[in-house]
């Protein structure tokens, strides 16, 4: 058997193979315009796919998405979301073992942390036998609009494909979080071939100073990403969130809204309350060097940061 990690030429070819794989593992497809987008059109222009082949047949393999965060106010290369594949013949035959040849081999490429959103099937092995911490089980915060009518205020601007200004979002944070300027929301949001987001923000001269990303789900609406400036710019946005659901006839609004964070008393006056689903965020420092703080406090994680939403 051999594991490598894949270059763009190679996974082209084996791209049958691992979608193949991913049907046997999950149980659902995964179209090709999806897994091009999602792991090789990131614009970070890391591919990070393992993979260990027996004569060619592709029988384990790991797919991360590499992005920049911002961890302890400095900008670091990181892992979220890694897959998990393995061929059901192989099954129990120690190909988990592989983590450690990928671990290394990112470590190389200069990544500092892998971190994710386990499940309640893989969340005790990446604990126990990976070694990730657990930093919080992200509640979701939820507002029904049965009997809710639409508030009057000024109409919101918009910017579905993120052609503004976004570098003064990051730039004075404190809390550990993902780094999107406008390249990486594009690809993430507008780029998106599954889903259609859009993106509500308040700009002067094309500079943005908040945004907020939702998304239609069944009879809710999800809001994904949302960043604020000050508080009286947080009360608009979501306040249109919920007009906007209003208007299209949803019957809840939800969202990933920390408890540190302005948007959760902000959200907390609108009637939001904490309801399931529950997500676990785990991470994994790669290297001893990177004290990084597993306390939620010091994070800053949104529903978009999930690549399931």
């Amino acid at each position: 058997m051999e594991s490598k990690l894949l270059a763009k030429e190679e996974l082209i070819d084996f791209l049958p193979q691992v979608r193949d794989l991913y049907k046997l593992s999950f149980n659902q497809d995964m179209s090709e315009d999806y897994f091009i987008w999602r792991y090789m059109e990131n614009p970070i222009k890391d591919l990070i796919v393992s993979a260990v082949l027996d004569k060619q047949k592709l029988i384990h393999a790991r797919a991360s998405i590499p992005c920049m965060m911002k961890l302890n106010g400095i900008e670091e290369k990181t892992i979220s979301t890694t897959n998990v594949m393995v061929h059901p013949e192989y099954s129990g035959k120690g190909l988990f073992s592989n983590a450690q040849f990928f671990y290394e081999e990112v470590i190389k490429r200069g990544y500092k942390l892998v971190w994710g959103f386990p499940n309640n099937l893989t969340h005790r092995m990446v604990i126990r036998a990976f070694g990730f911490s657990d930093v919080y089980e992200i509640p979701t915060m939820q507002l029904d609009l049965g009997g809710r009518e639409r508030a009057i205020i000024p109409e919101c601007e918009t910017d579905h494909q993120f052609k503004m200004d976004y570098s003064d979002i990051y730039s004075s944070s404190l809390l550990n979080c993902v780094i999107k300027n406008e390249a990486y929301l594009n690809w993430r949001y507008y780029k998106n071939p599954l889903d259609d987001y859009y993106n509500f923000v308040v700009q002067n001269n094309k500079k943005v100073s908040s945004y907020m990303v939702v998304k239609r789900f069944r009879n809710r609406l999800n809001i994904i990403d949302m960043q604020v400036s000050n508080p009286e710019e947080g009360s608009y946005l979501l306040d249109v969130a919920i007009n906007y659901a209003l208007s299209v006839s949803l019957d809840m609004v939800t969202g990933w809204l920390p408890r540190h964070a302005i948007i959760h008393s902000l959200a907390e006056k609108r009637g939001f309350r904490n309801n399931v689903p529950i997500t676990y965020f785990c991470i994994l420092p790669l290297t001893g060097e990177l004290n990084i703080s597993s306390n939620y406090g010091d994070w800053f994680i949104q529903m978009g940061d999930f690549y399931s939403y």
